[in-house]
């Protein structure tokens, strides 16, 4: 799960806006190769997936195999991992949860964890459930007592009781809500607070409350055997296969697998909410909490770049084996989608740089 990236790129996805009468076509397959270059590997190994919800229209584009004895291309039911994508919608629950009145978004989390965890915090300035989802709770961007047992999947035997253990002996990095640290530790101790208090495993939390009324079927951390055969093989910076991530304790962090074509029902939602109460949490968790830099902010999970008509609302992700990037702009109700099978490196351009390159489509 990737850390904070330079803000250049955004500045791509940000053209001036257009007259509203003035709308542009959905681009032809061949301008979508253009924009991909290296990405797509000579011997169709991997590939990319790019979505686009433009005019209230959803289009999607698959480029490259799901594994290399697949047939066909890559297509919007084929699932991938999103990675650090999950974070919006750990930071959504949360918003949802305070929603319904089961936590507050600035409660301590000394509140909901069990006594026997002795927090580095202060009772004067505690560690509270916003300040791990815009990620100011002073914790480090990874448990120091993570083992790294199994390199290409590193979170898979980290337990709840590995957490407890290094939050009852760490230190903070700094002083709980004076600086910003990306922190896949943090929103992944998020998620585990609210599946304590809502006393429901965080995929529940997540599946029933975000997926299944959006008709997002195929948004889960388990897959059902049909899923599992949609499952794309990802692929290392290198181009060779790897395994799935699992984050059995640090979910909220990374652990989600999504098709594009859920995504994009995700996005649609995102622009048009289907009801009050999708659209409060939604309002909620995009509210702007954490400026990070000029006219760039955090809110729960989501990052917010540019000012006025022109904000784009966005996060990237990044497993082992695969890369992912969402972004979209509220004022014109567009956006792009792209998830590749490959992880990050390796010379390939980036999920947030090919959506960069289809510039234009964002008005």
């Amino acid at each position: 799960m990737p850390r904070l990236r330079s803000v250049s790129l955004l500045s791509l996805l940000l053209p001036p806006l257009l007259p509203a009468q003035e709308s542009i076509p959905f681009p032809e397959r061949e301008e979508i190769v253009e924009f991909l270059g290296p990405t797509l590997a000579a011997d169709g190994r991997h590939g990319v997936v790019v979505g686009i919800l433009m005019h209230e229209e959803k289009r999607v584009y698959g480029f490259g195999r799901a594994s290399a004895s697949a047939e066909g291309e890559m297509t919007g039911n084929s699932i991938l991992e999103i990675g650090s994508l999950s974070k919006v919608f750990t930071g959504l629950a949360l918003a949802m949860l305070a929603e319904e009145g089961l936590v507050e978004i600035d409660e301590p989390i000394r509140n909901i964890l069990p006594d026997s965890v002795d927090l580095p915090d202060s009772e004067d300035k505690p560690i509270r459930l916003v300040h791990l989802s815009t990620h100011r709770s002073g914790l480090p961007r990874l448990p120091g007592n993570l083992k790294m047992t199994r390199p290409d999947n590193p979170y898979a035997d980290y337990t709840v009781d590995d957490l407890y253990a290094y939050l009852s002996r760490m230190d903070l990095q700094r002083e709980v809500g004076s600086g910003h640290e990306y922190s896949n530790l943090a929103v992944g101790l998020l998620g585990h607070c609210l599946s304590l208090r809502a006393q429901q495993s965080y995929e529940e939390i997540i599946r029933q409350r975000i997926c299944l009324p959006l008709g997002m079927e195929d948004t889960m951390i388990s897959p059902s055997e049909d899923q599992a055969e949609r499952m794309v093989i990802g692929h290392d910076a290198r181009g060779k296969a790897t395994a799935y991530w699992d984050l059995p304790t640090l979910a909220g962090a990374g652990a989600l697998r999504s098709s594009m074509d859920d995504l994009l029902r995700f996005m649609a939602a995102c622009c048009q909410p289907p009801d009050e109460a999708f659209a409060k949490a939604l309002a909620l968790s995009q509210e702007p909490r954490e400026r990070v830099g000029p006219d760039f902010w955090i809110g729960l999970g989501w990052f917010r770049s540019g000012k006025s008509e022109d904000i784009m609302i966005w996060h990237n992700g990044a497993t082992g084996g695969f890369c992912s990037f969402f972004g979209y702009r509220p004022a014109v109700k567009t956006g792009v989608i792209v998830l590749s099978n490959r992880a990050m490196g390796g010379g390939a351009p980036e999920p947030q740089e090919i959506a960069g390159r289809i510039k234009g489509l964002l008005r």
